[in-house]
């Protein structure tokens, strides 16, 4: 393993920038470009765990819906408590979307071909 960490993985890895060898020392350390594949190790989070946004509406969508089929008096009708469930979650996926999308370079006055070429 060594060997072949030393032999060529190392070298591959400070030739491609993603790692600096100092022969001398024999120590390596992050390269300049580090930062372009941050992104793809392993418990490096690069944002927010959209899941528990969407679970934090469901269980509140799930607490006012339970809220308005039981008898209680002044609780809104069973319609503009579904007319929220259906807004709640569209307006998470839409934040959603746009977050995701402006990571990756999308600007909403353009095109999606625009700004993936």
């Amino acid at each position: 393993m060594y060997v072949s960490l030393y032999q060529s993985h190392v070298p591959k890895l400070s030739s491609a920038g993603l790692v600096d060898y100092d022969t001398d020392e024999q120590t390596v350390a992050s390269g300049d470009t580090i930062t372009q594949i941050e992104p793809y190790l392993a418990g490096r989070r690069t944002g927010p765990d959209w899941y528990l946004y969407y679970l934090l509406v469901a269980v509140f969508d799930i607490g006012l819906l339970s809220a308005s089929v039981t008898p209680f008096p002044g609780l809104w009708p069973l319609e503009n408590v579904l007319l929220v469930v259906a807004v709640s979650f569209l307006l998470l996926a839409s934040v959603h979307f746009v977050v995701e999308r402006k990571k990756k370079g999308w600007n909403p006055g353009r095109s999606m071909n625009e700004a993936y070429n």
